[in-house]
């Protein structure tokens, strides 16, 4: 059967949610921003209720999700498409997989008339990812940092 992605619906939303908690968020290891279930379940009702939030599945079984929602920036009242989430396991990245999420993502944006800004933090192997958006044709925008009490 292969790879194919299909848009998320509110029967997906408390596995998807047990997922992204169970997979995401160990991965991430960020040390602040301790996990809240119910507010991760309540954002991921949000989004899958607004039609943007795409399952990568491989044999009928999940493997990633990327998410959207539509914010502004914080100087104008255009919005654009940003991801909240956007996640393969280990063990089935690969640049094909990621292109499919990208491309549902881009077809949403495309449709809704929407510029779509997407990126990640908390990997190990941001210089992958860097190259990977420049090679869809994105590009880069900024750089996220952290600073905690005790880090300097």
């Amino acid at each position: 059967m292969g790879l194919s992605v299909v848009v998320a619906s509110e029967p997906d939303v408390a596995a998807l949610t047990r997922f992204l908690c169970d997979r995401m968020y160990p991965e991430m290891d960020l040390g602040f921003a301790p996990l809240d279930k119910s507010e991760a379940l309540n954002t991921v009702y949000r989004l899958v209720s607004s039609g943007r939030v795409f399952l990568l599945q491989r044999d009928g079984s999940w493997i990633g999700a990327l998410g959207l929602e539509s914010r502004c920036m914080w100087w104008s009242r255009q919005d654009v498409l940003g991801d909240c989430f956007f996640y393969i396991m280990p063990e089935h990245r690969s640049g094909w997989a990621a292109r499919m999420l990208v491309n549902a993502a881009r077809k949403s944006a495309t449709d809704a008339g929407l510029p779509l800004i997407l990126g990640g933090f908390g990997s190990p192997r941001l210089s992958l990812l860097n190259r990977f958006f420049r090679l869809l044709g994105f590009w880069e925008i900024g750089s996220l940092y952290l600073w905690r009490q005790g880090n300097g």
